[in-house]
């Protein structure tokens, strides 16, 4: 008994280490090291996809990565990286040009639609950190973030 208890208890631990934590919005203290965008998607390149791919094929041009990342989402729901070209539809705090590409990837970040909105948090030249997005396609996540970052629920700012 006291042996099927411990293994329990191990395995729990053990696979919980082993998942992620989507990230959220930093905190306020923080936010002045980010700049806040309501954006809408134009494009999205699935790089960590297509690098293990053409590594199957043999051709390592887009660099090595790693199947497991790249192929199976990684460990306990990664999304693997890749980039998402988007408008710039306002700038909520700090700024921005009006168009830009983000590189992301995050514990169980969905990948966009096109024309999709969202709200990026993206670090400030200098500042070591990753973008951080939510999709309006996320419900009560994007509507959460939106009151935190002070964003209208309707995406758009307009």
């Amino acid at each position: 008994m006291i042996r099927s208890a411990l293994f329990i208890a191990l395995s729990i631990a053990a696979s919980s280490s082993w998942a992620c934590t989507r990230t959220g919005p930093p905190d306020q203290a923080k936010l002045a090291d980010y700049s806040v965008l309501v954006v809408e998607v134009t494009g999205i390149h699935l790089t960590a996809y297509e690098a293990y791919r053409l590594a199957g094929r043999g051709d390592e041009s887009r660099g090595k990565p790693s199947s497991i990342f790249a192929h199976y989402g990684g460990i306990a729901g990664w999304t693997a990286e890749f980039t998402v070209d988007v408008l710039v539809d306002r700038v909520v705090s700090g700024a921005s040009e009006p168009a830009r590409t983000l590189t992301l990837s995050d514990c169980a970040l969905p990948i966009p639609t096109l024309k999709e909105k969202g709200i990026a948090v993206v670090p400030r030249e200098g500042v070591e950190a990753r973008t951080r997005v939510v999709w309006a396609s996320e419900g009560e996540r994007y509507a959460s973030w939106a009151r935190q970052l002070g964003v209208s629920e309707t995406g758009s700012g307009e």
